[in-house]
């Protein structure tokens, strides 16, 4: 037979998470910094005002970019165990 082999899926999956306490979600680098910003139907409030990274369960997430003067963005993400980045930058309207 050989030596028992032991289970090393514990010590693999810490390596691989993110740090106890580490918000995971969707860090949002948005222009013009006044759009309103949608997540999941919810309007969160203006680009400006979101914190650096936005706490998301991991899964399937749809954000909404609206501003009067600019196209509407909309962009389906997935969120994992590590934050990504998602930089919006709207188009101005044309038919002003």
């Amino acid at each position: 037979g050989g030596p028992p082999r032991t289970a090393t899926e514990q010590g693999q999956a810490a390596d691989t998470a993110a740090p106890e306490g580490t918000p995971v979600g969707v860090a949002l680098e948005i222009s013009p910094v006044d759009a309103s910003v949608i997540i999941d139907d919810e309007v969160v409030g203006k680009a400006a005002d979101l914190g650096k990274v936005y706490a998301l369960a991991p899964g399937l997430h749809t954000v909404v970019v609206r501003h009067p003067e600019y196209e509407t963005y909309r962009v389906e993400f997935s969120v994992t165990d590590k934050t990504e980045t998602l930089t919006i930058r709207l188009e101005p309207r044309r038919d002003q």
